[in-house]
């Protein structure tokens, strides 16, 4: 059984395909990027700490991590704490942002 260690619905997404089966089981870890990170660098950590958190709880499954960050003007966005820090994250305006 595939175990999805994401609740994120675009992660979800990614493993719904027809004839698919998965769990999904959030890895509860702390999600700050670290001083100087890049947008990449953090996503694939993120990714990789969460996969590792549930593998150590589901050691007889194969497990995927995943994960997304934003990027905004240049500047490395930590994970919103509420919805409407999310909208914000995600508004429109004349900044160049970009999700990794």
């Amino acid at each position: 059984m595939l175990v999805l260690a994401s609740a994120r619905r675009a992660a979800r997404s990614y493993c719904a395909t027809p004839g698919s089966a998965f769990e999904v089981q959030p890895a509860h870890i702390a999600e700050d990027p670290l001083p100087g990170e890049s947008a990449r660098n953090c996503a694939e950590r993120l990714a990789r700490d969460k996969a590792l958190a549930v593998a150590r709880q589901r050691p007889h499954h194969a497990v995927l991590g995943a994960d997304t960050v934003v990027v905004v003007d240049g500047t490395l966005l930590g994970k919103p704490s509420d919805a409407g820090r999310r909208r914000r994250h995600v508004a429109p305006s004349f900044r160049t942002a970009s999700i990794r």
